[in-house]
């Protein structure tokens, strides 16, 4: 801060998050606080739409404004054809649209959140049940980047610490990235293949039966089923030795 005002910003060197790393984003933040044609109070349009013919009103004047047409439409088409639409700040602040939403009396609350953050978390929520943070500083014997450049965040700092404490790293990647100069194995896979490899590596992991059973008896769902689909020698089941894609091996 200089004379009250914010001049740069940095991170925390004791977050256990980023240890002070801070991304792009975070450090241009100051120029769009800052910018000139940024709103900083409510606007009224008074000519006709895209003639960019604006008046400035009060924030209780917009207030007003909103409400009285919120209500005009819940009272006309039911508060069910309003839809709320807000950003994924990952926090405290994604609630507050949610709970006005149901105060209004809508479900229908969207955000990019589905092709962005969502996926990981319900994915992880799903295979561990949390959204788990990487234990860097344990540290692991091994490292797997997959399909992830790493490049503008504060994993990419943590993964190279631990990296040149010994640990192994493997990136799985078409693209050449600042991570795969420094890794012990890179697999620069065909745009798309994913999958298969995927599917390979859990049917190594079987057949060579190289995974914890303790824990698959007690948490996994499924697992069964898959170990039969993947249990096959040239295209037939072992089970019935027939082909997979007939009724009685589904």
């Amino acid at each position: 801060m200089e004379d009250g005002k914010p001049v740069e910003i940095e991170g925390h060197p004791e977050s256990p998050v980023n240890r002070g790393v801070v991304c792009e984003k975070a450090i241009s933040s100051l120029e769009y606080l800052f910018h000139p044609e940024r709103l900083r109070f409510p606007l009224k349009r008074t000519g006709n739409r895209g003639k960019g013919d604006w008046k400035r009103i009060t924030w209780n004047e917009a207030l007003e404004i909103i409400a009285e047409r919120l209500n005009s439409i819940k009272e006309g088409s039911g508060a069910e054809s309003v839809v709320f639409i807000h950003g994924a700040a990952k926090g405290l602040q994604d609630t507050y649209l949610r709970r006005f939403a149901n105060a209004y009396g809508s479900p229908n609350v969207a955000s990019m959140g589905h092709v962005c953050f969502l996926p990981r978390k319900f994915g992880s929520t799903t295979t561990f049940g949390y959204y788990p943070n990487a234990d860097f500083d344990y540290p692991p014997q091994c490292i797997v980047v997959w399909g992830s450049n790493k490049a503008k965040i504060a994993e990419f700092h943590k993964t190279l610490e631990a990296v040149n404490k010994g640990v192994r790293l493997i990136v799985i990647d078409p693209r050449k990235t600042e991570l795969s100069q420094r890794t012990d194995l890179w697999v620069q896979l065909r745009p798309s293949s994913d999958l298969a490899l995927a599917l390979g590596m859990i049917h190594v992991i079987i057949k060579e039966d190289i995974y914890e059973k303790s824990f698959v008896k007690e948490w996994a769902v499924g697992f069964e089923a898959r170990k039969r689909a993947l249990s096959y020698s040239n295209g037939l089941c072992s089970g019935c030795k027939s082909p997979f894609n007939i009724p009685q091996c589904q």
